[in-house]
């Protein structure tokens, strides 16, 4: 995200939050940064849209889709 304009995250977070809503009847609350990478600016972005930016630990790689369900997540 902060590779991208403000105005490209409000318009990838209103798409995704009318997604979730579509598809779930779920009104989003909360964001995480997409791999991880965020700055100042896209937290202030998002927080400025109404949401709560959570974040996790690298130590598992939940985007690799090669890396899901293995016990062995060094490798």
């Amino acid at each position: 995200m902060p590779d991208i304009s403000d105005e490209q995250i409000k318009t990838e977070m209103m798409d995704l939050h009318k997604s979730i809503y579509e598809k779930f009847g779920y009104e989003m609350k909360y964001t995480r940064p997409p791999k991880g990478e965020y700055s100042e600016r896209t937290i202030a972005c998002t927080n400025s849209l109404g949401y709560k930016t959570v974040m996790w630990s690298f130590a598992y790689d939940d985007w690799d889709e090669n890396k899901q369900g293995r016990e062995d997540y060094g490798a």
